[in-house]
């Protein structure tokens, strides 16, 4: 998969469907719904997910202590090749030993997935918020 290159003012990283961004030592992902978007192409979108979480992880912690992954504008639930990229941007972003900060809607379906997300794929790192400001203190910390 090729690799990104863009501005610091264009943000992070850019996708379809998702924008990170570097903010006074946190990274922010924020992942949106688009209707026209089919499933294979929001899966193709998670996937590049799994890049960015490992160049945000490359990164010295004093640039990036910490991540928030905002799904709350995101799909309520995805099929299982998103899964598969979500558990490796977890698994990924577990292995930096830095916090992870999930934020969700207050949707149940999409909570639980995220949970159990966060319970098999970061359980040290991980916590889930539908609180913004929640998970921004967390990784921030």
């Amino acid at each position: 998969m090729a690799r990104q290159s863009i501005s610091p003012s264009a943000g992070f990283a850019v996708g379809k469907n998702y924008r990170f961004d570097i903010a006074d030592g946190v990274a922010v992902g924020r992942v949106w719904m688009r209707p026209d978007l089919d499933r294979e192409s929001g899966a193709r979108c998670a996937e590049e997910c799994v890049d960015v979480f490992e160049r945000l992880g490359e990164m010295s912690r004093v640039l990036v202590r910490g991540l928030v992954f905002d799904l709350r504008d995101a799909p309520r639930s995805w099929g299982p090749m998103t899964q598969t990229a979500l558990e490796r941007c977890c698994a990924a972003w577990e292995k930096t030993g830095r916090p992870l900060a999930i934020a969700v809607s207050h949707d149940p379906l999409q909570l639980l997935h995220v949970r159990l997300l966060v319970k098999e794929r970061a359980p040290t790192q991980g916590r889930t918020f539908t609180d913004i400001e929640k998970a921004r203190g967390y990784a921030s910390r």
